[in-house]
């Protein structure tokens, strides 16, 4: 599968940054990954967990309520493998090609998968507008905390000297604009860098891929 599809064409700009996030006093998050994230929503009072392993065990027994869930943690250009729920590292997609291709095509087919996932959580919500969903594009980071593929190793050094990569404070940007931004006003949405809505490619947007990506939910 080519990289392509993970293309995207911007459509509405934001003037949301860290500083313009609101009052969250008695809000609860939960994160999964992602101290910079818990420290913004902290800044603006909200309650801020981070889930290690089990959400469930995260919230039970503390919280009663939650208002928004950020899906933080990821990995990006990994050897193919499975977890021990015998799904692949980082895609869901059941392709039996996909052993055979390389880290940065099945990485590729993540994303879009993560995209399809938030739009089909929205398609099973759409009838409540207390719930809304949005998939992010995490943008250009230096987090020095993947494995990464080959081609990674080799352009990683040259993307910083290019001023390429930002730095991890711009990491949270979009997440922070969708689970609080007042804004953020379209649930299934597709998140760019940095905290703007975007339109994902012709394949993001496919119904039937849509539906099968929610089909275990």
């Amino acid at each position: 599968m080519e990289m392509h599809h993970i293309k995207t064409r911007h459509f509405l700009t934001t003037t949301f940054s860290a500083e313009s996030l609101p009052d969250l006093s008695g809000k609860v998050f939960l994160v999964t990954s992602g101290k910079a994230a818990i420290a913004g929503l902290a800044s603006r009072g909200a309650r801020a967990a981070e889930a290690i392993s089990d959400m469930r065990e995260s919230l039970e027994g503390k919280e009663t309520v939650l208002h928004g869930l950020v899906n933080n943690a990821g990995i990006m250009g990994v050897p193919f493998s499975l977890t021990r729920d015998g799904y692949e590292e980082g895609v869901r997609f059941r392709d039996p090609s996909l052993p055979l291709e390389s880290s940065m095509t099945r990485y590729g087919q993540s994303k879009i998968c993560s995209i399809l996932h938030a739009k089909q959580l929205h398609a099973l919500n759409k009838t409540s507008s207390a719930i809304s969903t949005a998939a992010m594009h995490p943008g250009h980071i230096d987090t020095h905390g993947h494995a990464p593929a080959s081609i990674l190793c080799f352009m990683t050094p040259i993307m910083k000297c290019a001023g390429i990569l930002d730095n991890q404070a711009k990491d949270t940007l979009s997440s922070l604009y969708a689970v609080t931004g007042p804004e953020f006003a379209e649930s299934g949405g597709y998140v760019v860098p940095y905290a703007k809505l975007g339109k994902p490619s012709t394949m993001a947007c496919d119904g039937s891929l849509q539906r099968g990506c929610g089909s275990g939910l």
